[in-house]
């Protein structure tokens, strides 16, 4: 495991080698540690310095193409600031947006915990900064840290409320024909 002082100097070389071709400005470590901290609130600070490497922090333009539908995650990511979106490809290989993610979100967990491919597409729907939690870290916290994994599973039910408190009008439709008698309506956005 690297020092801090060499962690640092890895990462210092990394943010100038990324400024010496462009004018984006990487945020340093501590700064995505305070971001962190207010997503995971029962981390200690020596876990939350071991969620980050030097190079987890990256740039990425509007309209960059993180992971596809299908593709095998080692990680996940964290919001540092930029708006993502996640979809899906239709059977017409039409794109159909799920929602869209901002700064202090979240993605990718659910597929690195269940051990399964990605089952949406996410690209940056702006310029983001976005910081990537290793698949091992993740996992390890959560199996060791009860605090860390109750904060997973309120990030979980959040993702997944927004899901259920209303369906697609489409859906609605279909589910209706399948269970007569059953009114759907309060649930039909």
């Amino acid at each position: 495991m690297h020092s801090g002082n060499a962690h640092r100097k890895g990462y210092q070389r990394m943010k100038n080698e990324l400024n010496k071709h462009s004018n984006i400005v990487l945020p340093d470590l501590g700064s995505c540690y305070k971001k962190l901290k207010q997503t995971f609130t029962n981390l200690s600070d020596e876990e939350l310095k071991g969620l980050l490497r030097p190079d987890s922090v990256k740039y990425y333009k509007k309209g960059e193409l993180i992971y596809a539908e299908g593709t095998r995650i080692k990680g996940c990511y964290f919001i540092y600031s930029g708006i993502i979106k996640i979809y899906q490809t239709g059977h017409e290989g039409k794109e159909q947006i799920i929602k869209f993610d901002q700064e202090g979100d979240l993605f990718g967990f659910r597929s690195v915990i269940r051990h399964e491919p990605a089952c949406t597409s996410i690209e940056t729907h702006s310029e983001a900064i976005l910081c990537y939690i290793p698949d091992s870290v993740l996992l390890n916290l959560i199996r060791n840290n009860s605090g860390f994994a109750y904060d997973m599973m309120q990030i979980a039910c959040k993702e997944l409320g927004g899901d259920s408190r209303s369906l697609h009008p489409g859906y609605c439709t279909k589910i209706c024909k399948r269970t007569p008698g059953r009114d759907l309506t309060p649930h039909c956005r």
